[in-house]
């Protein structure tokens, strides 16, 4: 059983979509669940601002003023697993923390236009 387990944690760690380095501590999965969750709400109130009030622009220069939401949910689906598989636990705090604060300001933005 031991070895088993070894194995498939040898195969997982050579199967990650590590592409600039091999960061270290790896993220927790509650980071990982967090990063998900935050992205998700991200998205949803994106798309929510930009789909009910006339005078909101997306702010992320990749995706430009008007993206519809099949660029911006493939940008996240792209996006995310790359910079999961290649953060450190220390950078995925900064990157949670980002998130979270652009979730803060599209509720700012939706609420202040309503």
């Amino acid at each position: 059983m031991e070895k088993d387990g070894q194995l498939i944690k040898d195969w997982e760690k050579r199967n990650y979509y590590r592409i600039f380095n091999n960061p270290e501590p790896l993220p927790t999965k509650k980071q990982i669940r967090y990063s998900w969750i935050v992205h998700t709400l991200d998205m949803a109130t994106t798309i929510y601002a930009l789909e009910n009030r006339d005078t909101v622009k997306e702010g992320n220069w990749i995706l430009g003023e008007n993206p519809n939401n099949i660029e911006i949910v493939g940008l996240k689906l792209l996006i995310l697993p790359i910079v999961h598989q290649n953060s450190s636990e220390y950078a995925m705090v900064y990157f949670n923390t980002i998130t979270t604060a652009a979730v803060i300001n599209n509720l700012y933005v939706i609420n202040r236009y309503d």
